[in-house]
């Protein structure tokens, strides 16, 4: 399985690239989902692409293909009718892939972070209320206090 990804580059191509090691597929056929974020060894630095094909070979030999590091989403970051109207628009407009998927996203899920927000909330246990409620002895007067 070849992964091809559009990287936020002026080059009007897709870069084929392995799965990574120990990978389970979370689509139909086994691959990751198009439209799902990756991230990717490119010369010497880190980029963050968009999976916008899976191919069974490669024009790249094999040895020379790379593998990507991480995928970074269970889920497509954008919808099939959007995948599709940027996917035109590239072609349409004579752009290359990566720099319109790039533009069509915000700066942060370009940067790799997280496409779902997540809040961590605390609260108190029952010991907890309990030992509000009627502090035992164990604890200092001045730790009792605070």
């Amino acid at each position: 399985m070849i992964l091809q990804i559009a990287l936020d580059t002026p080059l009007r191509r897709v870069f084929d690239y392995r799965p990574p090691s120990g990978f389970v597929g979370l689509g139909s056929n086994g691959a990751p989902r198009l439209g799902v974020r990756v991230r990717v060894p490119f010369g010497r630095q880190q980029l963050i692409g968009i999976l916008v094909g899976v191919a069974s070979e490669s024009s790249i030999a094999s040895a020379k293909l790379k593998t990507v590091i991480d995928i970074l989403d269970e889920q497509p970051i954008v919808d099939r009718a959007t995948f599709d109207l940027l996917r035109w628009a590239a072609e349409y407009y004579h752009h290359p892939l990566g720099e319109v998927f790039a533009a069509a996203l915000p700066v942060s899920l370009r940067a790799g972070q997280p496409a779902m927000q997540t809040t961590e909330w605390w609260s108190l246990s029952q010991t907890g209320r309990q030992e509000l409620s009627t502090p035992s002895a164990r604890r200092a007067p001045q730790q009792r206090a605070l």
